[in-house]
């Protein structure tokens, strides 16, 4: 199985790939360190990218390495976005988890022209203005933050 269909099935294992390929050492408590996440889901992760083949002797596979680095991946915080076709993953690390969702490019250009319109709104204010419910206006923001397009002070996001 290829990387991408792998990611493609299991998102979640992003960050992973990307701490190790940072670096961060391919045992369970220095990524779960590095990514602020328990040592179960880290060894977890590590368990499935070995299953996968992604691992080799403690380390990222060289091709999985480049293919990581050809990919269109930006990270803010905890946060990190996949460009994968006509979707932006959007991929949070938790504590104890890893949420993964995915919005519509369409959406995300919808509320970043709407955004750099107003200069500042809340996640309420775009959904009406765009047509769309606030949950998905406001994953289409997160995935701004991630991107470094907007900033969020409290409850108001900002166009930079």
């Amino acid at each position: 199985m290829r990387v991408e269909e792998a990611l493609a099935r299991k998102p979640w294992l992003l960050p992973f790939l990307r701490a190790l390929r940072q670096g961060v050492e391919a045992r369970a408590g220095p990524l779960a360190e590095a990514l602020g996440v328990r040592g179960r889901l880290a060894k977890a992760a590590l368990w499935e990218l070995r299953r996968l083949g992604a691992l080799e002797g403690g380390e990222l596979k060289p091709e999985i390495a480049e293919w990581l680095d050809r990919q269109d991946v930006a990270a803010r915080g905890r946060r990190l976005v996949w460009k994968r076709g006509g979707v932006y993953v959007l991929v949070a690390a938790k504590r104890s988890r890893v949420s993964v969702s995915t919005v519509p490019a369409d959406l995300v250009a919808r509320v970043e022209e709407r955004l750099r319109a107003v200069g500042e709104a809340s996640a309420r204010d775009i959904a009406a203005a765009v047509g769309c419910p606030p949950l998905a206006a406001s994953r289409a923001l997160q995935t701004l933050i991630a991107l470094g397009r907007a900033t969020r002070v409290g409850g108001v996001y900002r166009y930079t």
